[in-house]
């Protein structure tokens, strides 16, 4: 009997654990697109203020007439486009970096990389999944974007200036 007490003991804290690391989890995954939220995203910005340097650059999208499928289809037709963008964006991505839904229709990727050729492949996959979808015709809507990218340079005014790059350029 003494070992199938500890034995049971230490399922119960395995699986209290598991559960802890589950819950953690899950408070850094946006629960409408499935991307990384932005309070990970903060998390992972603020090591770059901390002296590291990287080679990275960031994409930020925005999607376009997000509002107007909102007005036009409802609001449940609106949370299914932000889903099929956050889709789109993860297959694009797919192991190249990280995804995040920055705010209600903006996305931000961080691309770990020197080259931006590779940014520039990144993009093309969300254009052309992105025409995919919309050739397909499975929702009444169609997703556009505008899209704009910028390398991380920390002489160059640090995270805040990398964030204010990535909008500008979208325009």
């Amino acid at each position: 009997l003494y070992g199938l007490t500890i034995g049971w003991t230490t399922v119960a804290v395995s699986l209290l654990f598991v559960y802890l690391q589950l819950q953690s989890f899950n408070s850094y995954v946006d629960p409408l697109s499935g991307l990384f939220n932005r309070r990970y995203m903060d998390n992972v910005l603020s090591r770059l203020s901390g002296g590291q340097e990287f080679s990275l650059y960031g994409i930020m999208i925005d999607m376009n007439n997000f509002k107007n499928i909102n007005d036009s289809f409802g609001h449940s037709k609106g949370d299914e486009a932000i889903r099929k963008m956050g889709e789109i964006i993860s297959d694009s991505v797919s192991g190249r970096g990280l995804a995040f839904r920055y705010a209600g229709d903006e996305f931000i990727i961080l691309l770990r990389t020197n080259n931006e050729d590779d940014v520039k492949r990144v993009m093309r996959l969300i254009e052309n999944n992105t025409d995919k979808f919309n050739l397909s015709l499975e929702e009444p809507y169609t997703l556009s974007f505008a899209m704009g990218y910028s390398s991380y340079d920390a002489g160059s005014g640090g995270v805040e200036k990398f964030m204010y790059r990535m909008d500008m350029k979208m325009y």
